[in-house]
């Protein structure tokens, strides 16, 4: 059995499970799915044999929609908040806000470090079309929500790196227990609110 196929199995594993979960719910209850949304398209496409190109990946968006979609269509009595994906700074936004962040002086004489603080080019491609794509099925199905994980992080100076001079990523697609916190309360109480 390839590394794929065993991938695959257990994604339809979990997924009967949390179809099975979803049964058992009341009326009303709040289901919150968060994750990267683009972590299986690697897997989607090798398993394809498909090309890595535009259209590739959005044909995986479209399997991960339809997914969403179908358990809240056949759910209409159930809140689904789907969570979008953060964007990404790059390696070395994380690697020079932590050495900013050490207090090793020869850093902090070189480099200016509020000016690490935020990230002013942080809208990456795949982010930016992932998100728009569950924010338009959640425009379309009445009982699913978007939640926009990175509202919280974007400032008029640009994306936030670091809060409370502690880091927000530990790499670039973790957050630190700070980052996640932080995130995490907006989007708890974006949920409790809405």
């Amino acid at each position: 059995m390839s590394k794929n196929t065993l991938i695959f199995k257990e994604k339809n594993n979990f997924y009967n499970l949390y179809k099975s979960t979803l049964d058992k719910l009341q009326n009303g209850d709040k289901v919150v799915i968060c994750g990267r949304w683009e972590v299986l398209y690697k897997t989607f496409r090798d398993d394809k044999k498909l090309p890595e190109n535009d259209n590739t990946f959005n044909n995986y968006l479209s399997v991960v929609i339809s997914d969403l979609k179908e358990q809240a269509l056949l759910h209409p009595n159930l809140r689904f908040y789907i969570v979008g994906n953060c964007y990404k700074p790059t390696i070395n936004q994380v690697i020079l806000a932590k050495l900013a962040r050490s207090g090793i002086f020869i850093f902090d004489a070189v480099m200016n470090y509020r000016s690490l603080e935020k990230n002013k080019n942080y809208k990456d491609k795949e982010t930016v079309l992932i998100n728009r794509k569950l924010e338009e099925m959640a425009n379309a199905i009445p009982n699913i929500t978007f939640v926009d994980r990175n509202i919280p992080l974007i400032t008029n100076n640009g994306f936030m790196l670091s809060v409370d001079n502690t880091g927000i990523f530990d790499d670039q697609i973790h957050f630190t227990k700070v980052g996640g916190a932080f995130v995490g309360k907006y989007i708890l109480e974006y949920v409790l609110n809405n």
